[in-house]
């Protein structure tokens, strides 16, 4: 269907328990076809190999625009496949919250944005960001490469206004500004030090 269908623009899939053998069978078909721009398969059961059988798809270079594959089973193993092709590809919309991600996962993500069709809305809320992974989101946004309200982590200016009960006090040699904010996970830096606050 996708080899010969020269109309397609969209492709929405979510909610249909999709599995990796699934995704394997559906890429087979999508790298024939040259139109589909839009991408849905969020809400399945789709794990590493899933996203590793998607990722050769995208490392041909397709029109596609729009991937959604949030609230899936993908880690950092799947994470690290789709960063090597990921620049090949024309994404603009990424949304890859609520999966099994982790530190490593989401810096290997982070690190393939810088391409040739720069990124436009990214979703990573639902996985594990640390503090490496803060700092890039930080410095990408700062410099432009991510712009807020198009991302779905907020960075707060530095306030005073903090309740000391929550603040637990970490040695970090980074002073920045702001207030990261990710999935209730927050991160004041202050003077040189990282205070971690719950919601």
């Amino acid at each position: 269907m996708f080899s010969t269908n020269t109309s397609l623009k969209e492709v929405h899939l979510e909610k249909l328990f999709l599995t990796d053998h699934d995704i394997e069978i559906l890429v087979y078909g999508l790298m024939y076809n040259n139109t589909l721009e839009v991408l849905n398969l969020s809400c399945n059961q789709i794990g590493d190999y899933g996203i590793e059988c998607l990722s050769e798809y995208l490392g041909k270079g397709p029109p596609l625009k729009k991937l959604m594959i949030h609230h899936n089973h993908i880690g950092n193993t799947g994470a690290r496949a789709f960063s090597f092709k990921y620049p090949s590809s024309k994404i603009e919309y990424l949304d890859i919250s609520e999966n099994r991600l982790t530190e490593e996962g989401i810096l290997d993500i982070l690190n393939t944005l810088r391409k040739p069709y720069p990124i436009k809305y990214l979703f990573i809320r639902g996985n594990k960001l640390g503090f490496q992974s803060r700092k890039v989101i930080y410095r990408m946004i700062l410099s432009g490469e991510l712009e807020e309200g198009k991302i779905d982590i907020k960075v707060y200016k530095k306030t005073k206004k903090v309740d000391e009960k929550y603040i637990n006090v970490f040695e970090s040699a980074v002073d920045f500004p702001t207030i990261l904010s990710c999935d209730g996970m927050y991160a004041l830096y202050v003077d040189k030090n990282e205070l971690s606050l719950p919601e």
